[in-house]
């Protein structure tokens, strides 16, 4: 069944390329032939359109492997091989099946050429964006104790709300900037025309931090009421919300700034990008308490500090993902035991099943598979 998913998933780059590259009829021809500057244009705004796609396509990406690790339990279920199939196959159809939407809008030679632009751009994208497992889940894990299923599945239910809120409310946000930039652009602030279209950005910026932050204290506080701590190395419910927000802001907003508001589409993407750092800096990704930061010869990683907490019958369940590669699932099976499997970048694992014996010391079993 494993190797279905994985060579299902590898394929599915076929589809997402050729759905993606549809895009591309948003984007008008007609300038093509304007002076020597036409071509280079257009070969910007189809570069731009198809990045937005890629961006798109990885985060779908994201949410499939996400719901095949929950119906597996296993956060390594898409094997490696899988994933560069993936992206491969998805570099090629979304360049070939753009090549033949382009040709049928251009002559043959500006079809090659936009092309060659448009598929070096992908190729570095999609590998640079898609190189660490930057994961969340969403499924609902199966577990055979009725009890431990109860558990996980309100705790996927949060997280499941939590991301299409993050997209509710990231389409919400980009109508409000929308309206705002048009608002603020039918006031006249002062005489002089360039320093009026500053202070009207300023305007913006500043409704943009107000509902930021307005949004982020409603998240903190409904978080905390609804904090389970036993799943708190788990995930962040908040960071779900961030998550989603922010990759369909950015995705909508551009096509908004551009095709709606009818702001150049080199500008559009400095408005974007300033923006996401509004959104990075007043509506930030959570910061575990249990998580602490360290360096070692000029090298940082994460390490989990381990908290005693009394051990219950409820089964404590977490993913996790260092900064090497390294991606864990750990779960209890009974009281003061606990299994953990780790899996490094060339797939293999290693199970680890940790037994506390006294409150000062812990005893580990170590086992390493293919």
């Amino acid at each position: 069944m494993k190797k279905l998913f994985n060579i299902i998933y590898s394929l599915l780059g076929i589809i997402g390329g050729v759905a993606i590259s549809n895009l591309l009829y948003l984007v008008s021809s007609e300038g093509v032939m304007s002076g020597e500057s036409g071509e280079y244009a257009y070969a910007t705004e189809i570069m731009i359109i198809m990045l937005m796609g890629s961006f798109l396509y990885s985060y779908i990406l994201k949410l499939i492997r996400s719901i095949i690790s929950g119906i597996f339990v296993r956060s390594d279920t898409i094997q490696p091989i899988a994933k560069y199939t993936n992206l491969i196959s998805y570099i090629i159809s979304a360049i070939g099946s753009s090549y033949l939407i382009i040709k049928n809008n251009t002559t043959s030679d500006t079809a090659l050429f936009v092309t060659i632009i448009l598929g070096v751009a992908i190729s570095i994208f999609t590998f640079v964006y898609n190189r660490n497992d930057d994961e969340f889940y969403i499924a609902v894990p199966k577990f055979k104790s009725k009890k431990i299923s109860e558990v996980a599945i309100k705790e996927n239910n949060k997280r499941v709300t939590f991301n299409f809120l993050g997209i509710i409310f990231g389409v919400a946000f980009t109508v409000f900037v929308n309206f705002a930039h048009k608002t603020a652009f039918t006031v006249n602030l002062v005489s002089d025309k360039e320093v009026n279209n500053v202070l009207r950005i300023v305007v913006v910026a500043i409704a943009c931090i107000v509902i930021l932050f307005i949004l982020n204290q409603i998240l903190l506080v409904y978080c905390k009421k609804k904090y389970n701590k036993q799943f708190k190395n788990y995930y962040v419910i908040k960071d779900y919300f961030v998550d989603s927000f922010t990759i369909v802001y950015t995705i909508s907003a551009y096509f908004s700034f551009v095709y709606f508001l009818g702001i150049n589409r080199y500008l559009a993407i400095l408005y974007v990008l300033g923006i996401k750092l509004l959104i990075k800096q007043f509506l930030p990704e959570s910061i575990d308490p249990d998580f602490v930061y360290t360096g070692s010869t000029g090298s940082s990683y994460w390490y989990e500090k381990y908290v005693k907490d009394s051990h219950s019958d409820c089964g404590d369940m977490k993913f996790g993902f260092f900064s090497n590669g390294t991606s864990y699932f750990s779960y209890d099976i009974a009281p003061g035991i606990s299994k953990t499997s780790y899996t490094d970048n060339n797939g293999n694992v290693t199970d680890v099943t940790s037994f506390d014996i006294t409150d000062n010391l812990k005893y580990k079993s170590f086992e390493k598979r293919d």
